[in-house]
């Protein structure tokens, strides 16, 4: 039996009904849901737990998007971000199984607290995705939450 099912009732409870919530900001913000509800995760099961939970859950909620809107899916876009991010993704699970929790946390939180201002920043200047920064903002963004 997977070692989730060793919470409590209440607080899977409190996972589902969180996950709700976030998954609505995301939903509305188009933003925010996956970091939000890891930040809680990590508060309620920890977060050397929280990143593969929702590593598992975001790989489940992109994959259904992708299937839903697959005629509408830039395919060239996706296999730039996966060759750009694959990697970084792959060092950061790395690193996350040899830092302490205690600087993996402090990433997380140096993630958190810059992803709305760097939005924010980006948006005042007028500065619009195009490839070749989606891929570099893959390669870092992906490495961080891999972590």
């Amino acid at each position: 039996m997977p070692e989730f099912f060793n919470y409590p009732l209440d607080i899977v409870l409190i996972i589902a009904a969180l996950a709700f919530a976030t998954g609505a900001l995301h939903g509305a913000t188009g933003m925010a849901g996956g970091v939000v509800m890891a930040a809680i995760l990590a508060h309620l099961i920890g977060i050397k737990e929280a990143v593969p939970v929702m590593t598992c859950a975001l790989i489940f909620s992109h994959s259904s998007r992708v299937l839903i809107y697959r005629q509408d899916t830039d395919w060239e876009t996706v296999r730039l971000i996966l060759f750009f991010s694959v990697p970084t993704i792959i060092l950061g699970a790395y690193l996350f199984t040899i830092f302490s929790p205690l600087v993996v946390a402090v990433v997380f939180a140096v993630f958190l607290a810059m992803s709305l201002p760097i939005k924010y920043w980006a948006a005042q200047r007028r500065i619009r995705t195009n490839r070749r920064l989606l891929a570099g903002a893959s390669m870092v963004g992906e490495y961080w939450q891999g972590m």
